[in-house]
């Protein structure tokens, strides 16, 4: 069983004045008309001659108020082999798209957006305003937004002594390995935050006073930690 496209329908309050304007505006025939015995509807079939898909429209008798979008939400795609001379005729009032070329983009009446938002000169620009940001608060407070493979992880600007941040694997006891060493060593943790995604892991601590570089090599040396860094 093989279904085929047919027809459109759309709901009209003037029908006269709906069949004069796609007549004229793209050029459509009325290839079938249906009324109710009663005269409550009437059904006007339109076509192009050329393919088989048909714009059904539908007066209703009873309709005593204009349509809006709740009560006819509907869109009609026709498509034409000189779009050019469909806008200079004033067939078509306005061609809007977003892939432009360079045949359309000397086109009048067009209104051409990159097919990607991001690819504006605004968005260009804030894109690279964005990263230095970014990256500069990693490389300062060792906060992370938008990482590829690690979480979201932001504990603001670092008002302690010191603030380590540690890349680890997403496995168990690793928090309690860390805050051991640091404890052992007699660094007093006065913040901290953990977040994961899938296989990793980032922990930041704001501590008291700086670690010593013997209690960063410890870090170190746990077993799923991949990297310890001293922000601050």
């Amino acid at each position: 069983m093989k279904f085929t496209f047919y027809h459109n329908n759309i709901n009209v309050a003037d029908l006269d004045k709906s069949i004069e304007f796609y007549k004229k505006a793209l050029g459509l025939k009325i290839t079938k008309e249906t009324e109710a015995a009663d005269g409550s509807f009437k059904l006007v079939f339109m076509g192009d001659d050329t393919t088989p898909h048909k714009l059904e429209l539908t007066w209703l008798r009873d309709m005593d108020r204009p349509y809006d979008l709740g009560d006819n939400e509907i869109h009609l795609a026709m498509q034409t082999d000189d779009m050019a001379a469909a806008l200079e005729a004033g067939k078509v009032a306005r061609y809007v798209s977003d892939f432009p070329n360079p045949k359309v983009v000397h086109m009048k009446h067009v209104i051409l957006t990159p097919h990607l938002g991001a690819s504006t000169r605004e968005s260009e620009d804030n894109c690279a305003v964005m990263a230095v940001q970014e990256i500069t608060d990693y490389l300062e407070n060792g906060n992370i937004k938008n990482s590829v493979n690690y979480p979201a992880c932001d504990m603001g600007v670092c008002q302690a002594a010191s603030r380590i941040a540690v890349l680890h694997m997403n496995i168990p006891n690793m928090i309690g390995q860390i805050t051991a060493i640091l404890a052992a060593q007699g660094v007093n943790i006065s913040d901290m935050t953990n977040k994961s995604r899938d296989k990793y892991a980032y922990t930041l601590l704001d501590l008291e006073h700086k670690p010593e570089e013997t209690t960063v090599e410890k870090l170190k040396a746990i077993e799923g930690v991949l990297r310890v860094r001293v922000v601050k």
